[in-house]
C-alpha cells in the first residue's frame, strides 16, 4: 500500500512499542517559506532603491516569519504505538498537552484538504471518539492524509494490543 512509501516506520520489528512518528509536512509550511523569501527580497529592493543600509532593519520581520514555520514544524509530534496514539502538541509553545488515544476508540475519521494542500499532498486528519462530540485530535499539515486516514482505519479494525506479536502493514 501507499502509505507505507509515505510514512516513516520508525520500528518494524516486534520488540518495540512505537510504529511510527509523524512531524507537520515540509509542505504544508511552503506559505512561510514563499512569505520570507518575499520579504527578504522587499528588503533588498527597499535596501538598495533607497540607497541607505538602515532598511536592513526590515530583516527582522523576516526573522520572524522563518521561526516562525520552525515553530509549527517542531511544535507537533504525533506517535503511533501499537494500542494508541499520542499526540505531544505545543513542544515549542506556552501550552503543552499531551492526549492520547487507542485505535479501540476511535470512531471517525476525516480528512480535509485545502486546494493547496490536494495540490501538494497534505491535508488535516481529525480523529473523534465516542466520548467527545466532533473531533477528539487532530493531525495537522500531515502528508498523505487519505493514506493515514487509512492506515488508521485498518489500525482500528486491527484491535492491536500490546500483546499482539505480527503486525503486517504492507
Amino acid at each position: 500500500m501507499r502509505y507505507v512509501n509515505t510514512f516513516k516506520i520508525r520500528y518494524a520489528d516486534n520488540s518495540q512499542d512505537v510504529l511510527m512518528e509523524l512531524h507537520r509536512s515540509p509542505r504544508s509550511i511552503l506559505g512561510y517559506v514563499l512569505t520570507f523569501l518575499f520579504s527578504v527580497f522587499v528588503t533588498y529592493l527597499v535596501a538598495h532603491y533607497t540607497g541607505t543600509s538602515k532598511a536592513y532593519w526590515l530583516l527582522l520581520g523576516s526573522l520572524a516569519i522563518a521561526l516562525e514555520a520552525l515553530r509549527k514544524y517542531h511544535d507537533d509530534l504525533y506517535i503511533f504505538e501499537r494500542d494508541q496514539i499520542t499526540h505531544r502538541g505545543g513542544r515549542l509553545s506556552l501550552n503543552y498537552v499531551v492526549p492520547s488515544i487507542r485505535y479501540s476508540d476511535i470512531r471517525a475519521i476525516e480528512v480535509t484538504q485545502s486546494i493547496f494542500g490536494r495540490m501538494f499532498d497534505y491535508g488535516n486528519v481529525s480523529i473523534g471518539t465516542a466520548s467527545h462530540d466532533g473531533e477528539e485530535m487532530k493531525i495537522v499539515g500531515v502528508r498523505g492524509p487519505c493514506e493515514l486516514a487509512t492506515a488508521l482505519d485498518e489500525l482500528r479494525g486491527l484491535g492491536l494490543t500490546p500483546e499482539t506479536h505480527t503486525i503486517s502493514i504492507d
